[in-house]
């Protein structure tokens, strides 16, 4: 069945009208190779949309080609080594709030050691250890999280997962 301009009603279904604009948009995708088929993925590498025919599962992303599946695969492994990278940087990640809180006794020190106590230490010591402790809680909360990542695993040779 067609309307005035022509479109059948499944193609309207299938399309978005916009108030005020008067044009229809899509709301589903096809698959970038097969017209017909519908999306149900989109390639990591090329961002085309893909139905199950052409897509590649890797565990951790949808390839469309070979060509693709090698540059997911790429990405995937530059993912992974960034990962790898993490407890090199953990350890180091809790230096500067460790530096921030001995600056802070630090400015206690001062304060407390002058003839005098004045509040401008006092609130400093305050303010750096409180941006310490911050800080601590934001490090461990990241590096737990970085530790608790699944390694990515290569789609090609199971037996390395």
């Amino acid at each position: 069945m067609h309307t005035e301009d022509g479109i059948t009603r499944l193609q309207m279904e299938n399309q978005l009208a916009v108030p005020g604009d008067g044009r229809r948009y899509p709301t589903k995708m096809n698959c970038f190779n097969h017209n017909n088929a519908a999306a149900v993925g989109i390639c990591k590498h090329c961002n085309k949309a893909i139905c199950h025919a052409c897509l590649t599962d890797t565990g951790d992303g949808l390839a469309c080609t070979d060509t693709c599946l090698d540059a997911v695969i790429a990405l995937n492994a530059l993912i992974d080594r960034s990962r790898n990278t993490a407890p090199v940087t953990n350890a180091n990640a809790y230096l500067s709030p460790a530096f921030v809180g001995v600056m802070g006794v630090i400015f206690i020190a001062v304060g407390l050691a002058s003839s005098r106590i004045s509040p401008l230490p006092v609130a400093m010591c305050i303010a750096f250890v409180a941006y310490s402790c911050f800080s601590f809680y934001r490090v461990h909360k990241w590096v737990s999280a970085a530790n608790s990542r699944s390694p990515i695993r290569d789609v090609r040779n199971p037996s390395d997962g």
